[in-house]
């Protein structure tokens, strides 16, 4: 997952980027733009990792990034034009693997 990787970004780095520091609806349309979902999935894991207790929106929007990478990598999960799809309950599932996959608790510690 390229998100992870720490040798690839530093963290200032990420931190300053700019589509992290755009608007709402710029920042909401550039990851529908680059992950080919609607604006439903896009609050719904908002929505999720704030409930979580992420409150800080920069740090929200990289694991909102970092969640939508993991699942743009599993091939299950898109369809011909690469839409990412989740299906009924898929997102929830999807959600929790991905904090499974990243122990989410011990990370935002």
């Amino acid at each position: 997952m390229p998100f992870v990787k720490k040798e690839k970004y530093k963290q200032t780095e990420l931190k300053h980027c700019r589509f992290l520091n755009l608007p709402e609806l710029d920042f909401i349309n550039w990851c529908s733009e680059s992950y080919k979902i609607n604006k439903g999935v896009f609050h719904t894991v908002d929505q999720w990792f704030y409930n979580y207790g992420i409150e800080s929106i920069i740090t929200r929007r990289l694991f909102l990034i970092a969640f939508f990478d993991y699942a743009a990598e599993n091939v299950e999960t898109k369809n011909k034009s690469n839409v990412i799809k989740f299906g009924r309950g898929g997102l929830n599932k999807k959600l929790h693997d991905f904090n499974l996959y990243i122990d989410l608790a011990t990370v935002i510690q």
